[in-house]
């Protein structure tokens, strides 16, 4: 078993003391747990009808459908690129790989009726890595000139476009921010 792994358990009863779990196990054996501690006054009983019973997953700020989205997108996370130039060159192969693809894979986009392939990566952090800069349009031109490519920022509240990405979507360098950002 892995380290920090918790081991698979199976009961017919879970404790639970004071908001954390004390004993997961038969019936009879929680019982005999509450009885040696006097706590067994402060405890409600559920029946869960045979089904499982699993932990509450919180998550406050989650992005399912992106993460969904990203089997098969290039991995630019600081694990894998540490610094900007591992992450282009990421990038660009990537980039070189789907110029050579017949046909495109899915992810392309139709302009002017003809499927065009995206380089799409995941996870760049400028604040991570080791350059501690953000990647720029000339950088994203660079090592893919000829597809659109669109690199999403770690958290998915930003993200980097090289120019035939912009083109792609109508967006030229004439375009004004939106009012209020």
């Amino acid at each position: 078993q892995a380290e920090g792994r918790a081991k698979h358990v199976e009961g017919e009863c879970v404790l639970v003391v004071q908001g954390r779990i004390a004993k997961i196990g038969a019936r009879a054996e929680c019982e005999k747990y509450l009885a040696r501690r006097s706590v067994s006054q402060h405890c409600v009983v559920w029946d869960v009808g045979g089904r499982a019973l699993l932990p509450g997953f919180v998550a406050s700020h989650e992005h399912p459908m992106l993460d969904a989205r990203r089997v098969g997108w290039v991995d630019v996370t600081v694990a894998a690129c540490p610094n900007v130039q591992r992450c282009l060159e990421a990038l660009q192969q990537a980039h070189n790989a789907a110029v050579h693809a017949d046909p495109p894979s899915d992810g392309g986009t139709t302009q002017g009726g003809e499927r065009e392939q995206w380089v799409v990566a995941f996870g760049f952090d400028d604040t991570l890595v080791e350059d501690q800069r953000d990647l720029l349009r000339a950088d994203l031109d660079r090592v893919c000139p000829r597809l659109p490519c669109l690199v999403f920022h770690l958290s998915f509240h930003r993200a980097y476009f090289n120019t035939r990405a912009m083109q792609v979507c109508g967006v030229s360098d004439t375009e004004r921010d939106p009012e209020g950002g």
